[in-house]
């Protein structure tokens, strides 16, 4: 009876030491993977920053551009009208230039529609993209176990 109860006790012992082990392993893997969320928000916050940087550089530089090119704009409307009206006469030199500037307004509003920008954060997007390809692997090696 004694070799029993020595028998349970050692199978007591190795699955404490066993529970010990898997706890150990569990604890660490959640530490990683803590890690490896607080890397991956770091990536995030530093894309977003560098995003925003090249909005706010795009949109200055847009503005600019636009304020010269209206100003160029009215003096070359202005002149096109004062050619114009010695041969059309002002009324129909204004509306020649209006309907020009309509027509070339409506293509710039299209062109614009059509450009969208990048996505935001793509090293991010990636990056999570490649660690759900790692959760599966790993859940598909722990499967076939």
């Amino acid at each position: 009876m004694s070799i029993f109860s020595r028998s349970s006790e050692s199978k007591l012992t190795t699955l404490q030491k066993q529970g010990g082990s898997v706890l150990a392993n569990a604890r660490e893997a959640l530490l990683h993977t803590s890690d490896h969320l607080e890397a991956v928000l770091e990536l995030f916050r530093l894309e977003l920053r560098e995003y925003g940087e090249k909005q706010v550089r795009r949109v200055v530089a847009l503005v600019v551009g636009v304020f010269l090119l209206l100003c160029a704009y009215a003096i070359f409307c202005a002149f096109a009208c004062v050619l114009l009206s010695s041969w059309l006469g002002w009324i129909w030199a204004v509306a020649v230039v209006c309907l020009v500037n309509a027509l070339l307004g409506a293509v710039a509003i299209v062109v614009g529609l059509k450009c969208k920008p990048g996505p935001i954060a793509p090293a991010t997007l990636q990056e999570l993209k490649d660690d759900v390809q790692c959760i599966k692997l790993m859940l598909k090696g722990n499967t076939k176990s």
